[in-house]
This record gives C-alpha cells, sequence and structure tokens, in this order.
C-alpha cells in the first residue's frame, strides 16, 4: 500500500497507523480527531450526509472536518466532469450543495472556498460543541 510505504518511518515508531475502512462505518470510537480531511474522495461515497454524519461522530467537539475536491458542479471543468460522474455514477455536488450537506449533516461554522481557475473547492465544517 502507498501510505504505508510513505508512511514507513512513522509507522515504525508508532506515531501512525494506517488502516482501511468505509466511510460509511468508520472503526473508531466517538470524539476521537481533532480534523478529519477528505481530498477527492467524497465524489465517491455512497450517502454523502450520513457518511459526513459519520465523520461527524468520531470527530471531536469542535472538531474540523474538509472536503477538498476538484470534481464538482459549476467548477471550470463542469462540462466534461458531469459527463464523468454520469459515467461512473458519483455524487457531484456544486460547492454551494456541498455547503448545505454539511449542514445537513449536523456540523457548525460551514465554510465555502473556491478558486474556480484551479477547478477546487474546499469546504470546512466543525462540529458544535
Amino acid at each position: 500500500m502507498v501510505s504505508r510505504m510513505a508512511n514507513k518511518q512513522f509507522v515504525q515508531m508508532g506515531r501512525v497507523e494506517i488502516q482501511r475502512s468505509s466511510v460509511s462505518c468508520l472503526p473508531f470510537s466517538d470524539n476521537k480527531f481533532d480534523l478529519i480531511t477528505a481530498v477527492n474522495t467524497h465524489n465517491y461515497w455512497s450517502d454523502l450526509v450520513t457518511d459526513m454524519q459519520e465523520i461527524l461522530r468520531v470527530l471531536n467537539p469542535g472538531g474540523k472536518l474538509i472536503i477538498i475536491g476538484s470534481v464538482y458542479e459549476g467548477g471550470k471543468y463542469d462540462k466534461r466532469n458531469q459527463k464523468y460522474a454520469e459515467l461512473i455514477e458519483i455524487a457531484f455536488p456544486s460547492a454551494t450543495e456541498l455547503r448545505d450537506l454539511f449542514l445537513r449533516a449536523g456540523y457548525s461554522e460551514v465554510q465555502m472556498f473556491e478558486k474556480y481557475d484551479r477547478s477546487w473547492i474546499c469546504d470546512i465544517g466543525r462540529k458544535p460543541f
């Protein structure tokens, strides 16, 4: 696995543990993490709101989820990406829709950033205290 090789030194030191699981059923106790990031993966989640709620469960109060993506509705490569999303049947939310999904999943202080010229969005939500 690439992640094991890239983090070999930290794994051996006991500072990093790599586990494979589905975002729909995370193998961690409640209130475990301060920060969770998802880079170009949310499009593949089976149910965005439910999966974001599962992440919310394992975040500490005040913890943050950061989602960064380059395949989104309204982006610089929208027409190409929409065809791709339809072909492989993945989620294709706009930056605003992703922000709304954070709110529906129970996050607070939701922020949305877009770099249209680079074709990426970043949404950040905090688990309420």
